[in-house]
């Protein structure tokens, strides 16, 4: 699922500044994960 999301952001981040936008997206999906799995995920999504 988290993959499916990065892909998504990738994907829309292609033609803007990229790596900016995916720590934007990537911080989202941490705090997101956090508040779901209590934070079991958070180790996964902060190491792309």
């Amino acid at each position: 699922m988290l993959i499916l999301l990065l892909r998504r952001i990738e994907g829309k981040t292609e033609n803007g500044n990229r790596s900016q936008e995916l720590m934007v997206g990537a911080g989202r999906l941490v705090h997101g994960a956090k508040k779901e799995n209590g934070g079991s995920r958070q180790e996964t999504v902060s190491s792309y």
